[in-house]
């Protein structure tokens, strides 16, 4: 495949210029999962442009229905090269400027330290349209849903990685949404610059947890079993996407403090006494009202699970055994296993 002929071809196909074709292509491989080999990167990227661009005005997103069930974190897959020039910055002002990483700018008494994108060309050899221009963030977020075609009854479990401005607002979790996406439900779904989320109902927890229950597969674990489970994905490719539905009784929540993200303690009895600790975004508890829960509530967790080190509470001190962790993506409250705060 020759890259550059390729991108000229869909750039004449579609009237779109070759050089926002060219950043249409780079920004679709830089939000890559990096599960996929660099060798194949080039095509993949290609594959996710050409459908959009060839499209014109009339986008080639399939109408879909789903239940979002867990949310990811918010990524800008620009931040290492941002982070790397500030860096080289603070080490050699003068440097970084001379190097073309960064532009200064003052104005007012004040300093603005402006990154570029200095990749004067790609892996494959092409130019960067881009090159010398200031670097422009590049989102993507990883959600887990629940969709089926609107007239279809099957419903399924799929990665939907939305792209762009969109992936910076957590979607409507726990209802029915309209929308539309590329990609299937065998593969996966991505968004589209058409993509939007409209709440076509609303549903009761029996309802979600019957979805869920339904649809989740070998990713039902129950707590002491997803330990294993992580450990059984490292070094694989689904590595990056692992996921578990699980149970958990909360046996504490730390209070919202601004600007930090949520804490919480859960057990099981299959833990055999041992509290799990639980990360959970500030954007995904307030989207699942976090607060709603009180003690001895039974939650059903959509997670990743990871490993940490345990803390010794009595002493404050951490210790060099390894314990479960679990990145919550959503939450939901087990029906009638649910108390309010104040009345454990």
């Amino acid at each position: 495949m020759k890259l550059e002929e390729t991108l000229q071809k869909i750039s004449a196909k579609s009237g779109i210029s070759l050089e926002d074709v060219k950043k249409a292509h780079a920004e679709a491989k830089a939000a890559l999962p990096s599960s996929i080999p660099d060798a194949k990167k080039d095509l993949r990227a290609l594959q996710v442009i050409n459908s959009e661009l060839l499209a014109g005005s009339k986008s080639p997103a399939v109408a879909f229905q789903g239940v979002i069930i867990g949310v990811g974190d918010c990524r800008d897959m620009m931040s290492g090269r941002v982070t790397t020039a500030m860096d080289a910055y603070a080490t050699n002002p003068t440097q970084a400027e001379q190097e073309g990483l960064v532009r200064v700018e003052e104005a007012n008494g004040e300093t603005k330290v402006i990154v570029l994108d200095n990749l004067a060309k790609f892996k494959n050899g092409n130019d960067n349209p881009n090159f010398g221009k200031d670097l422009k963030p590049s989102y993507t977020r990883d959600v887990r849903i629940v969709a089926k075609s609107p007239e279809g009854n099957d419903w399924k479990s799929v990665k939907f990685q939305l792209r762009g401005e969109l992936a910076t607002q957590v979607p409507p979790m726990n209802k029915v949404v309209d929308f539309r996406a590329l990609g299937n439900l065998e593969e996966g779904l991505r968004s589209s610059s058409v993509t939007e989320f409209k709440v076509n109902s609303e549903l009761s927890d029996e309802e979600v947890m019957h979805i869920i229950e339904n649809t989740g597969g070998d990713n039902i674990k129950s707590l002491d079993e997803c330990e294993a489970y992580h450990r059984s994905q490292e070094g694989t490719d689904g590595f990056y996407d692992r996921y578990v539905i699980t149970e958990g009784t909360l046996e504490y929540l730390k209070p919202a403090v601004e600007g930090k993200n949520r804490f919480m303690l859960v057990s099981d009895p299959t833990m055999a006494g041992e509290n799990v600790s639980c990360y959970i975004p500030t954007e995904v508890a307030d989207a699942v009202n976090l607060d709603q829960f009180g003690r001895q509530s039974l939650l059903t967790i959509i997670a990743q699970p990871g490993i940490g080190k345990k803390w010794d509470s009595e002493n404050k001190v951490q210790l060099d055994e390894e314990v479960l962790t679990l990145n919550v993506m959503g939450v939901l409250g087990v029906p009638g296993m649910i108390k309010a705060p104040g009345e454990e």
